[in-house]
């Protein structure tokens, strides 16, 4: 930004950034930034219930049960062993509680999420 500035003052002729000139310049720095600064203030748009809000908890609905998670709702509760023993025929993820995990979102996967206790604390698609 200096250098940017400092061209565009010494190309109008107005002084050459040496001795006593930089003070003027450095006075008018404040009035640059103040300038360059200032934005519009962004509007609010008022949220309405048909925005497909759930009521009273402010999170956005998701798509339908698009997995099958609650084929597996059954199974919270119970050591993850059990998912050993059932054929899922799509893909699924268990999710260890603090473990590290990928972000990305497929609404046809099943995730079993563990608690703390290493038990399946929760089923759901992504």
């Amino acid at each position: 930004m200096y250098k940017f500035a400092r061209t565009l003052w010494e190309r109008r002729g107005v002084c050459n950034l040496k001795g006593a000139n930089v003070l003027e310049f450095l006075k008018l720095l404040p009035v640059i930034f103040l300038v360059f600064g200032c934005a519009a203030p962004i509007e609010e748009q008022p949220v309405t219930e048909d925005a497909g809000m759930a009521e009273n908890t402010g999170l956005v609905t998701r798509e339908p049960d698009t997995c099958g998670a609650s084929e597996y709702a059954q199974y919270i509760g119970q050591a993850p062993s059990v998912l050993d023993e059932l054929t899922i025929e799509r893909k699924y993820r268990i999710n260890v509680f603090g473990g590290i995990m990928t972000q990305e979102y497929d609404a046809f996967r099943i995730n079993f999420d563990l608690g703390e206790d290493g038990a399946i604390a929760k089923v759901s698609c992504g």
